[in-house]
């Protein structure tokens, strides 16, 4: 793998990695945030149509988006880009998306997967420098969370290596479903390849405090 292929590598890899951070907070789950001033809250159905598992983490569907109005409307877009199939796994397991910073703590970034908690500000806008990484990104993450609150609502590995490798394959196949550039769908294939790899084990990396930049 060339330097500059790997450093995407990695720069992608941070993103994911936000899906394990509950267990680097010691199973801390935060209370309901208190939004500071400029964010609002909107809440998302699940769309008319879409079937409801019975085993569903999130009973109603129904998804609160806490965010500046830049946030809510991106992650209501990235919503709407979903397959059905994609889309009814995320109202089944996500219940609440937040943006990175809505309660004063710019450095909260992760999935509470024991709430359905996820804090979004990242992989909502870090890519937004690079223009392969488009919406396309942002709504296959949504799924790749809703996956790892899945897993531990299942019983199942949800984080380390198995529970990203769960999540990963699932990402990739909205990726694909999406007709996401080559350059996204491979980095994921890439990391799966590799993911014994310590070079590619994201999740063992401190988080950022602040979204990557280039």
């Amino acid at each position: 793998m060339s330097s500059l292929a790997f450093m995407r590598t990695v720069v992608i890899g941070l993103f994911s990695m936000v899906a394990c951070l509950a267990c680097q907070y010691g199973g801390y789950v935060p209370a309901a945030p208190s939004a500071t001033s400029g964010y609002t809250t909107t809440a998302i159905p699940r769309p008319p149509g879409l079937a409801a598992d019975p085993q569903c983490f999130n009973k109603t569907g129904e998804i609160t988006v806490l965010g500046s109005d830049t946030f809510r409307q991106r992650t209501s877009s990235a919503l709407d880009r979903l397959p059905d199939e994609f889309r009814a796994l995320v109202h089944c397991w996500l219940k609440s998306i937040l943006e990175r910073g809505v309660d004063g703590n710019s450095s909260r970034n992760g999935t509470w997967v024991t709430v359905g908690m996820f804090y979004a500000g990242n992989s909502a806008s870090e890519y937004d420098f690079d223009p392969d990484y488009r919406a396309e990104w942002y709504a296959a993450g949504l799924v790749h969370e809703a996956v790892h609150v899945r897993e531990y609502r299942n019983g199942r590995p949800s984080g380390g290596g198995d529970g990203e490798l769960t999540s990963l394959t699932v990402q990739l196949e909205v990726l694909k479903a999406l007709n996401a550039p080559r350059s996204m769908t491979g980095q994921i294939e890439t990391i799966i390849k590799n993911i014994d790899d310590p070079a590619c084990q994201y999740w063992i990396t401190p988080a950022p405090l602040t979204p990557a930049t280039h």
